[in-house]
């Protein structure tokens, strides 16, 4: 959203006369006394660091964003009781935004990623399927390009040329690349009664687009694994759609001092949430395989899905108190459970029932704090955001931010800075493999975590003019 906003921490939902507040709290569309037209632009730098069997591996990405635009129309009666002003606004915030760049490495490993593919293909370690019931994204692919075969042990069970001998040590990278974001675009309407009570009502339509492409190499650097000279798998998922939620909100200002908010933001029901996957391998040998080649490609159709995607329901409570010319502190209070998330379509129960039986709700709490010296304001602000899996009580996400501000007659600039930690982890597999005691393979569950911290600094400009 607007500088301002940031710069508080978000904690906006008591206040009101700002673009981006009008998410928060549709009622604070009512608190403008004049038109308003504004204009947000942000500077995203995302910085990821990750940790895997104590080899760090670390990327960024720089991006600039529209972080805001809209305008506010306010028709001002000349009368201080009763219906004071009417507005109607239109806006687009940047909800959320999903760029990053993750790498995870392993010089030296100790297992393969095709320890778990040889693992499916072998029945789960009962032993080998056929290849047509092999999954075409994952194993097939491994088969299709000679990663796996049944020279070792015959046509009972599959192996790779790790399994050979064993021998492991080869260099593993695994690179995560995520781009998008959630942009909404609200229609508000909001009253002004007697300088007390403000209403307001939103409606948002927000779009969804995210992409992923996971990239997964694994090199013999050292030689030492027979055969084999390399392979690089990769999984690309893309997702988008259009979502539309309701809004509305009240704030009361009982005395000048005091400011008393709430606001009840629908569901975001996303009616067609398309979904793009597929996957593809490539694989290098020390030696010729088919047609005398010492590589081969594969890549797997693209399976495209349609889903309804509800999120939950969330009420926010504000308090704000405005200390006449010298500044004001503010503070929101967000409840969630994001345990009532649902999804329509293949597999949907499945899903369902993992999100019941993994979330929770939760309470996200935002303060912001801004002192005035003349026309020119100094502003602070922590958010604090719990996190929805069960079984957690860590604060899974911070925001830490500042700002400065000026304000003419007419005109007015913000700046904002905001800095978002949050920690996440991720799997790279599950299965590996070792040698049992008849010479077959055997496999053990094992996960490949690496945990990851994440750093988002973002850098964030607005101009605006009342008239």
């Amino acid at each position: 959203g607007t500088a301002r906003t940031m710069g508080m921490g978000g904690a906006f939902g008591a206040l009101g006369a700002d673009q981006s507040a009008i998410s928060i709290n549709p009622a604070g569309i009512g608190v403008y006394r004049s038109s308003d037209f504004s204009f947000s632009l942000s500077v995203n730098n995302n910085f990821s660091s990750s940790n895997y069997l104590n080899h760090t591996g670390s990327d960024f990405s720089n991006k600039l964003k529209i972080s805001n635009i809209g305008y506010v129309y306010n028709h001002l009666w000349d009368r201080d009781k009763g219906l004071v002003s009417m507005s109607f606004g239109i806006a687009y915030n940047r909800l959320n935004d999903f760029d990053r760049n993750i790498v995870i490495k392993n010089p030296s490993a100790t297992s393969s990623y095709l320890d778990e593919l040889n693992y499916y293909a072998n029945g789960q370690g009962t032993g080998a399927l056929s290849p047509s019931q092999f999954n075409q994204y994952y194993e097939g692919l491994a088969w299709d390009t000679y990663l796996l075969d049944t020279v070792l042990y015959g046509p009972g069970w599959y192996h790779s040329d790790f399994s050979n001998t064993h021998t492991y040590g080869q260099q593993m990278i695994r690179n995560i690349q995520i781009r998008g974001g959630i942009g909404e675009y609200d229609f508000s309407f909001g009253l002004n009664v007697s300088n007390k009570l403000f209403f307001g009502a939103t409606i948002g339509v927000q779009n969804l687009s995210y992409e992923e492409t996971v990239t997964h190499t694994e090199t013999d650097v050292n030689g030492n694994i027979p055969n084999f000279q390399s392979f690089t798998f990769n999984q690309y998922l893309k997702v988008y759609g259009t979502g539309y939620n309701f809004k509305t909100g009240i704030i009361y200002r009982p005395i000048d001092l005091l400011r008393l908010g709430l606001a009840v933001h629908s569901p975001t029901f996303y009616n067609n949430l398309t979904s793009d996957f597929h996957t593809d391998m490539y694989a290098n040998y020390d030696i010729p395989i088919a047609n005398n080649s010492y590589n081969a490609f594969e890549s797997a159709a693209v399976i495209t899905d349609n889903n309804t995607f509800v999120t939950p329901w969330k009420l926010i409570g504000s308090l704000g108190l405005k200390f006449k010319q010298f500044g004001l502190l503010s503070m929101d209070i967000e409840r969630l459970d994001y345990s009532t998330m649902q999804l329509s379509g293949d597999e949907s129960a499945y899903q369902n029932d993992s999100v019941k039986a993994g979330y929770k709700s939760v309470t996200n709490l935002r303060f912001g704090a801004e002192g005035k010296l003349g026309r020119f304001a100094i502003r602070a602000g922590l958010g604090l955001y719990p996190s929805p899996v069960k079984g957690s009580t860590s604060i899974n996400t911070k925001t830490y931010s500042a700002g400065l501000g000026y304000t003419g007659k007419s005109f007015y600039c913000d700046l904002a800075y905001v800095l978002l930690q949050y920690n996440s982890s991720h799997t790279l597999y599950q299965y590996v493999e070792a040698e049992g005691s008849n010479g077959l393979p055997t496999w053990s569950y094992a996960p490949q975590v690496a945990d990851i911290k994440n750093y988002v600094n973002r850098f964030v400009a607005t101009i605006g003019f009342r008239f």
